[in-house]
């Protein structure tokens, strides 16, 4: 069973850009989908996070946002309402000159935003199938509040080793988020849905540990001891994807791997993930990651950016 030991035992956590951003009354930051997990820190000042659909949850000072991949969203000040001056909102990297003590900040809502990547075991995003951004409120104390406090203070005055130091740091805020939803009990993700249910949690374990195997639906639904239709619609309710859809994500992510840290031919690591035809395997991998895995390959042994995949429609 996947138990939250072992879901954190392969927590993998990497740090993007960081910027500090400050809005002055009455203004707003419009912030595109990006194909990150994207964090944003109110070091000064409430605000008012307004989602996609219309929806709003107002923040404040040491609040922690998590916005999924593939979501837009926008923060105002308080006093944003419905007109909002970009004007007068400025974003610069994070630094010793930006980064000043937040009671020095003249702005009226000063954030630190930047993108992340969280994965388990190297496969799948920690947050990507999240339906709205996730607002926690810290008080004082807290170590998600300390550990990301001092994430800021590497980043904006790095030295050697700061990087790992980062790095650490946000898995550190990560585990202790994990922790806080499972002993709160209210599990809004859909890695923790699967850990609070037993049968579902069989069956992921069987998928992330054995992806190559050939399923069936029937032969999913036995691992969980449901019925065919109940294990699908449990499935899917948890994970916003059906199984099958879900299993050929996981296998494109283990290629992927494999692409940028082995000389294996594709056909042989189209096998190994459990593709029975390299074609099949090669329009599969484009769909999701916008380029063949030849040229995905070549592009990761040149040190490009690796793109990422696509969230599915």
């Amino acid at each position: 069973m996947i138990l939250l030991e072992k879901l954190l035992a392969g927590l993998d956590a990497e740090i993007g850009d960081f910027a500090i951003c400050c809005l002055d009354d009455g203004c707003g930051l419009p912030l595109p989908s990006t194909a990150n997990t994207t964090v944003h820190y109110s070091l000064k000042g409430h605000g008012l996070l307004r989602f996609s659909g219309g929806s709003t949850a107002a923040f404040g000072p040491h609040s922690f946002i998590v916005v999924p991949p593939g979501q837009s969203i926008a923060i105002e000040t308080a006093a944003g309402g419905p007109t909002l001056l970009h004007r007068a909102t400025t974003c610069a990297p994070i630094s010793q000159e930006s980064f000043r003590p937040r009671n020095n900040m003249a702005a009226d809502l000063v954030l630190a935003c930047g993108e992340i990547s969280a994965t388990y075991d190297q496969v799948r995003g920690l947050f990507d199938f999240l339906d709205v951004p996730l607002v926690e409120h810290l008080n004082e104390g807290e170590p998600i509040r300390q550990a990301f406090e001092q994430l800021l203070v590497e980043l904006a005055s790095p030295t050697a080793g700061s990087g790992k130091m980062a790095e650490a740091l946000l898995n550190q805020c990560l585990v202790h988020l994990l922790r806080r939803y499972c002993e709160s009990g209210e599990c809004r993700l859909p890695w923790l849905v699967a850990l609070e249910d037993v049968r579902l949690s069989r069956t992921l374990e069987q998928i992330l540990d054995r992806p190559e195997q050939h399923y069936t639906l029937d032969r999913l639904a036995e691992i969980s001891g449901m019925s065919r239709s109940t294990f699908a619609a449990a499935f899917t309710d948890a994970f916003g994807r059906p199984p099958f859809e879900f299993l050929k994500e996981v296998r494109l992510r283990r290629a992927a791997n494999l692409l940028s840290g082995s000389s294996l031919p594709v056909k042989a690591i189209a096998g190994r993930v459990g593709f029975d035809s390299r074609s099949y395997f090669s329009r599969a991998f484009k769909d999701s990651y916008g380029i063949g895995p030849d040229a995905y390959r070549s592009r990761e042994q040149s040190t490009a950016p690796l793109p990422q995949a696509k969230p599915a429609s």
